[in-house]
């Protein structure tokens, strides 16, 4: 007779441990002997007497991991974990429902955080707010180099109360932004919170995120992708120049905007170098030979620079004496004035 240790999990979230003879002549069942009761085991909650077979779904049989379908091969001493598994509030239709509620698990998920905000949201603010005083857009507006899209009094008034914010650092002056070419949608009423109020002029899509615009520079005039690769001419007619190297994407993606901002570092870079240049050139700068400031001498005014039109360049300069060398010559009054007290020979 070959006897094994069961350890056996109840629904009570205990655990007992029991010597179990098994039955020589039917080896492959998984019923425990009658001898076995809950009761003796400390599983009082089940009203069954003793355990039901595995057939049933509601004991598992565990041994080194792996589920058992038959006590054959167990050897004396061997240690088998035993799960109870209860079911309960089934609807008499073949399924079950958990032991353990799920609605509270469903909710955790399901509810919507406070902090969290809707990128629709988002996306909308960009193309029907300033961003800088977050005033519905309203003409005149300006875009800057970045394809951001402000209210060009709020832009006036950051730049006189120097209170420009860090994420707008780049906004110098008026010249660093493009003032823009609106098409007013005529089918949403003016300064409805709801509606997007401008869209192309060629093609007539809104400007509410879902398509592509651009800015063409420097005219300002603010068009759909489609109506560039469409009607290229017709962009180019309005605009009154090229489209080729003047487009300005607005409000584009995370990529272009770092693109954007590259390229205005570098233009940064090379107004500097130029400017640093020409100061050289003035006699700002310092000589680089003996370290001393250079200095050019300024260019004389002569007369044939404010010269009448029409007039001819060698007579009008005969007037003046500015514009000819004189030739110093010995005369008989200068002879006889230097002469003067000295014996003459």
């Amino acid at each position: 007779m070959r006897s094994v240790v069961f350890e056996l999990e109840g629904l009570e979230g205990g655990v007992r441990t029991a010597s179990v003879d098994l039955d020589e002549r039917d080896p492959s069942s998984c019923i425990f002997p009658s001898s076995v009761h809950l009761r003796e085991l400390g599983f009082s909650s089940l009203s069954q007497s003793q355990f039901p077979s595995s057939s049933h779904g509601k004991v598992q049989v565990v041994h080194k991991g792996r589920r058992l379908q038959s006590l054959e091969g167990l050897g004396h001493g061997e240690v088998v974990r035993v799960r109870v598994c209860g079911l309960r509030g089934g609807g008499a239709d073949g399924g079950s429902t958990g032991a353990e509620d799920r609605k509270a698990w469903l909710e955790m998920f399901l509810e919507q955080k406070p902090d969290k905000v809707d990128p629709r949201e988002v996306k909308k603010a960009k193309w029907t707010r300033c961003q800088l005083s977050g005033e519905e857009l309203s003409p005149p507006c300006v875009a800057d180099c970045l394809g951001n899209l402000y209210n060009k009094e709020a832009v006036v008034s950051r730049l006189l109360s120097k209170s420009m914010p860090s994420g707008c650092s780049h906004i110098k002056n008026l010249q660093s932004v493009t003032d823009l070419k609106l098409e007013r949608n005529e089918e949403s009423p003016a300064g409805g919170s709801r509606d997007f109020q401008f869209q192309c002029p060629v093609t007539g899509l809104e400007m509410n995120g879902r398509f592509r615009f651009y800015c063409v520079r420097p005219s300002g005039l603010v068009v759909s992708q489609r109506a560039v690769r469409e009607a290229k001419e017709c962009v180019e007619e309005l605009s009154g120049g090229t489209v080729e190297g003047n487009l300005l994407p607005l409000n584009g993606t995370e990529d272009e905007v770092r693109a954007l901002r590259d390229k205005w570092e570098k233009d940064q870079q090379a107004k500097k170098k130029k400017k640093k240049k020409k100061r050289a050139r003035q006699g700002d700068g310092k000589d680089k030979q003996d370290g001393k400031k250079r200095k050019e001498g300024k260019k004389e005014f002569t007369a044939t620079d404010v010269m009448p039109e029409g007039a001819n360049k060698e007579v009008y300069a005969s007037i003046f004496t500015s514009s000819r060398k004189e030739e110093t010559k010995e005369t008989f009054l200068c002879r006889s004035t230097s002469a003067r007290g000295s014996a003459l020979t």
